[in-house]
């Protein structure tokens, strides 16, 4: 797996999981044997090629090939076993809590399932080891969607993927594991993010499709991300706390027409198919960014009136504006002139409570 991310004012952090280009989702009823090509795919500890020959099962796993499934569980649990045994412990246990769920195993379970309900259990057994959380039991469940019923997180596989989720309901997909360590390694990440403000925009590859995720909530296409961003808009300017007296009688905010001119290239030649369907995600992402300042400012109470408008100047002019802000893509802070025409260039703030305050307080400033 391959991952990138582009920091902005608001911490954007854009992670392309790149799924589609280094091994596929683990997923039982995978393809036949002639259809397992590739590096990537045969070194995925989690994906299994399977058929059928004379009545005779086959499979291939890390590059090796299997007939008959006692085999197969051995090599299994001998690999696996070995990586476990290779792992060290945190310095610092972890004293957080976690829930597991697993699918409820099938009774006589052979073959196909079999294999991936004994990688679960192996893979339970590095992250037992690691000391990430404490001791944790693990659940024989069939829930689409369980939460963590008073523990700090909760670990469960559903559709053929793993997540994690907190407390709050926020989630965080894992992309396929390589070994056990990558696989306590992944946990542990999406622990940290979920630990922060997860203030920034996800991208995964499912097939021929794009996940996109913000602030521990998925969505299937750009349609629903955008609706998510309109929803949240409105929540906000609700949260913005006004301030008196004003500081001025009008303002003018200029956002910019196309924000995702400012998008790094990815230097990555395997990726274009994830990177091209990620780019109008990461446009919105940036609009949204923008239209929350413009929002913040209106709603601040700093002004009379407040202009909001959309336009590519690179500097727009004063007019009879007391203040003009305006957004340069591709650059973090925002830029800020008063009618003595001295720019100021600086980070606008982020909270919407604390918005109009710490706005006052740049504008304010001895220049």
């Amino acid at each position: 797996m391959t991952s990138f991310y582009a920091k902005s004012v608001f911490a954007l952090a854009l992670a392309a999981v790149l799924a589609a280009c280094s091994a596929p989702a683990e997923k039982p009823g995978a393809p036949t044997l002639t259809q397992v090509q590739g590096r990537g795919v045969e070194n995925n500890v989690g994906y299994l090629g399977y058929m059928r020959v004379d009545g005779v099962d086959h499979y291939q796993w890390r590059g090796r090939r299997y007939v008959g499934e006692d085999e197969l569980i051995k090599d299994l649990e001998s690999r696996l076993g070995s990586e476990i045994a290779a792992l060290t412990p945190e310095s610092e246990p972890g004293g957080k809590t976690l829930r597991v769920v697993l699918p409820a195993a099938v009774d006589a379970e052979r073959g196909v399932g079999r294999f991936y309900h004994r990688l679960d259990e192996l893979r339970l057994d590095a992250l037992r080891k690691s000391a990430l959380f404490a001791d944790f039991q693990v659940e024989d469940l069939s829930l689409r969607d369980p939460d963590a019923e008073g523990r700090d997180f909760i670990l469960y596989r559903y559709a053929n993927a793993w997540r994690l989720k907190d407390g709050q309901g926020r989630m965080i997909r894992l992309s396929a594991a390589t070994s056990a360590a990558a696989f306590v390694n992944l946990v542990k990440k999406a622990r940290e993010d979920l630990s922060g403000d997860m203030e920034y925009l996800g991208a995964q590859a499912m097939g021929k499709d794009v996940i996109f995720s913000y602030r521990g909530k998925e969505y299937g296409g750009l349609r629903g991300l955008i609706a998510a961003f309109d929803t949240l808009l409105a929540e906000e300017r609700k949260q913005v706390v006004a301030v008196t007296p004003p500081v001025g009688d009008k303002a003018l905010v200029v956002l910019p027409r196309h924000p995702g001119r400012g998008i790094p290239v990815l230097r990555d030649d395997g990726a274009p198919h994830l990177w091209s369907n990620s780019v109008p995600g990461i446009s919105a992402y940036q609009r949204f960014q923008d239209r929350r300042i413009g929002t913040f400012v209106t709603a601040s109470g700093l002004f009379k009136t407040v202009r909001v408008v959309t336009d590519d100047e690179g500097e727009p002019p004063q007019g009879d504006y007391d203040w003009v802000f305006w957004h340069v893509p591709g650059q973090n802070e925002w830029q800020m002139r008063g009618k003595d025409g001295v720019i100021l260039s600086a980070d606008m703030p982020a909270a919407p409570e604390s918005f109009a305050g710490e706005l006052r307080a740049k504008l304010t400033q001895p220049r």
